[in-house]
């Protein structure tokens, strides 16, 4: 399985992917959001992570933005989860 996580705090970013490899996923870290919307784009993901996009790309909005970037990651899957 391969994952994508879209983590503006570089620290956040490495554990969270840390964690993903040590359970035996592929992992891949996008540190802005319009990186991550090039690499959805680019690459099969299974399932994108969106911690927290970029001030450019934001909110529910960014992460449906991203999520439609990648062919492979049917809409019904890409349910942003708020936990503020």
């Amino acid at each position: 399985m391969r994952v994508l996580v879209v983590e503006d705090e570089i620290k956040m970013a490495s554990l969270i992917r840390r964690g993903l490899r040590s359970e035996g996923l592929a992992a891949d870290v996008a540190i802005k959001g319009e990186d991550a919307l090039w690499m959805a784009g680019s690459t099969g993901y299974d399932a994108i992570v969106s911690v927290h996009l970029s001030s450019k790309i934001s909110g529910t909005c960014g992460a449906a933005e991203v999520a439609a970037a990648s062919a492979d990651i049917p809409a019904w899957r890409s349910a942003p989860i708020n936990t503020s």
